[in-house]
């Protein structure tokens, strides 16, 4: 009986994986990788155009949101701007003054998920993996340009 019982334990278990391994790979944004589809194309892009930047064309790959995340101590306490608003003054500007010492280097793209909120999730390294960084972007409803919401280093 205590056979029989292992057997039916393991085959549940093995279908289960089984079930789990097929599901992720059809499921977007819960283990597959978006890097291949029209929209991670243009959002890896932004990625790769930010890591190479060298001047102030940096600060316009940012959301108002989070360019003042990035470069907003300066500014007064308020709520995060919306996507579509200007970018935030103090922060654009301090932005550009820090450009100055801004030097691309090259990034490599591990992976891209769209999340299901819409917006994108590139986890990239630099250093030759000796750095990792979580880039989110989001879209912007007035021209569909995807922009840098959110960096966060590992």
């Amino acid at each position: 009986m205590f056979g029989r019982r292992a057997v039916v334990a393991a085959a549940s278990v093995a279908a289960a994986l089984s079930l789990g391994a097929c599901g992720a790979d059809v499921v977007p944004g819960f283990g597959g990788d978006d890097s291949d589809t029209a929209e991670g194309k243009k959002a890896k892009a932004v990625v790769v155009k930010f890591a190479e930047s060298s001047g102030p064309e940096a600060c316009d790959l940012f959301t108002p949101a989070g360019l003042r995340k990035v470069y907003g101590a300066k500014e007064k306490p308020a709520p995060p701007p919306e996507i579509f608003a200007p970018p935030p003054p103090v922060s654009l500007a301090e932005c550009r003054r820090k450009s100055a010492r801004f030097q691309g280097q090259k990034v490599e793209i591990e992976k891209v998920d769209k999340t299901e909120s819409g917006k994108f999730r590139i986890d990239a390294t630099t250093d030759k993996g000796g750095r990792t960084f979580v880039v989110t972007l989001e879209k912007r409803p007035r021209d569909g340009a995807w922009l840098i919401d959110e960096i966060r280093e590992q």
